[in-house]
């Protein structure tokens, strides 16, 4: 489509609208479509994005997915414009969950199988399905017997939690999977999505907390709460995206800190957060502010 503006000058305009606008506007030219399905364009958007702290939601309440776009409005009259969006897991039989998300794009989940799990697009409305993941690690028949916790693992009882991610090194993305073997930890396998199989790359000596249903992506890298299999003590545990290496990260000082806490993560200003939630009384919101130093700053309590 010729707009008499240099194509430079004509990206930059579009990567400034509103995810609104760009939904409209994908049907205007071909041109303009395939813009819209171009990672690099997609990260630019959301780059923009932040710098002008627009908060964008994608809510699901467990059938419809709905989209919410803030910009200088209270987030109560953006929830009133919330968009519903049809989404390709949509069935009057079956839920869908949000697995993960990066860059505006989405990891669903069919009906909490695991077994049905898509890469979703909803800018271009484009979705890709992904092959099901492999069984976990098989234990010994004599080990499975022993224990209720195998006996459940027998039949395909296992927890799991999903992680999603950019490699800028192989410019692909990756889809991280952690699923808890209860006292063996936890075995951790990789989708990518270029070559669209899955990898089992480790075995980690943690278990997931259950109140992180996703990892929480700061600096190239997916946190996430969770504890020691052999101590149960609180961890945070990080996944490197391109280098796909574990490293634990410093928790707070012992003073600040109580391991009967329950503590979740978050993002705020792109700096990774901890929330120690003290039960019925205030929550304490500690930031890193610099992700290389990995020092805890107090920010805020709520009561």
């Amino acid at each position: 489509m010729a707009t008499g503006l240099p194509e430079e000058m004509m990206i930059n305009i579009l990567s400034c609208l509103p995810v609104k606008s760009i939904l409209r506007f994908r049907c205007v030219c071909k041109t303009w479509r395939d813009l819209f399905k171009s990672p690099d364009f997609t990260r630019m958007h959301l780059n923009r994005s932040k710098e002008n702290n627009h908060l964008n939601f994608m809510l699901s309440d467990g059938k419809e997915m709905y989209f919410v776009h803030n910009d200088e409005s209270s987030l109560t009259e953006s929830f009133d414009k919330a968009i519903q969006v049809h989404h390709p897991l949509k069935s009057s039989e079956t839920s869908v969950q949000i697995l993960a998300f990066c860059d505006g794009l989405f990891c669903l989940d069919k009906g909490y199988s695991k077994t049905l799990i898509c890469l979703w697009n909803p800018c271009t409305g484009e979705y890709k399905e992904i092959p099901a993941p492999p069984p976990p690690i098989e234990f010994p028949n004599h080990l499975l017997a022993q224990t209720r916790e195998f006996r459940q693992m027998r039949i395909g009882e296992h927890r799991t939690s999903y992680g999603f991610g950019y490699d800028c090194n192989i410019k692909d993305y990756k889809l991280v999977r952690i699923v808890d073997l209860i006292s063996h930890g936890s075995e951790v396998q990789v989708y990518t999505l270029g070559s669209n199989a899955w990898r089992s790359i480790a075995n980690i000596p943690y278990n997931i907390a259950y109140q992180e249903p996703h990892g929480i992506l700061v600096n190239t890298t997916l946190h996430w709460s969770a504890r020691k299999s052999s101590t149960q003590l609180h961890s945070i545990i990080s996944f490197h995206i391109e280098s796909e290496s574990f490293e634990e990260v410093p928790l707070l000082q012992a003073e600040n800190f109580d391991d009967t806490h329950q503590i979740s993560l978050c993002v705020s200003g792109r700096c990774l957060c901890i929330l120690t939630h003290h039960h019925k009384v205030r929550t304490d919101v500690w930031v890193m502010k610099e992700y290389g130093v990995r020092m805890w700053v107090k920010e805020k309590e709520r009561k």
